[in-house]
């Protein structure tokens, strides 16, 4: 059975943005328009396989399950397998049909996104930073219940404020990243 996180140069315990990161790095390195070896065509099919497989849940949990049992007489194992084979050769083959480019394109079209949301980020950590604030003086205030009062208050204002800014942006991100 392959080892979709060895094609992908990545440790079995990454997380999705590891996998994407590696599935971009190892896609436009062996583009067909980009890498005239002859086994780059292959590398290519190999690679789209595995990051097709290992970026969807169910069929991630699937291949973590079947490949810890490595069992290759297993029937299940070995129609899976043949599943999955087919399936990234025909991806595959969608992506080595685009020019080098519009794959490059597509694939950083997802980073575009999340940086466009930098923005949301900053003001979120803003927000955070001064509930923070507003928690670090309250010690000073001893002996003073009304300006302690405020000050928890507009903590929770403030952290309350970031949880609504972080929902937003969330929000917003997935609809823009679904609608890109």
């Amino acid at each position: 059975m392959k080892n979709y996180y060895k094609i992908l140069e990545i440790e079995s315990y990454a997380d999705s943005s590891t996998i994407k990161k590696a599935y971009r790095r190892l896609a436009l390195k062996y583009h067909p328009d980009q890498n005239k070896a002859f086994d780059a065509a292959a590398k290519f099919i190999e690679i789209t396989e595995a990051y097709e497989v290992l970026t969807e849940p169910i069929k991630k949990s699937e291949f973590d399950k079947l490949y810890q049992t490595k069992d290759d007489c297993n029937d299940h194992l070995n129609y899976k397998q043949k599943q999955w084979e087919d399936y990234g050769k025909s991806k595959a083959n969608e992506y080595s049909n685009l020019p080098f480019d519009e794959l490059a394109q597509k694939i950083f079209k997802g980073v575009k996104v999340g940086i466009s949301f930098m923005p949301n980020l900053l003001a979120i950590l803003f927000t955070i930073g001064i509930g923070m604030g507003f928690l670090a003086i309250l010690p000073t205030f001893t002996g003073q219940p009304i300006f302690i009062i405020m000050l928890l208050a507009a903590s929770i204002g403030a952290f309350f404020l970031s949880y609504k800014l972080y929902n937003t942006a969330k929000s917003d991100y997935n609809n823009t990243k679904n609608n890109s």
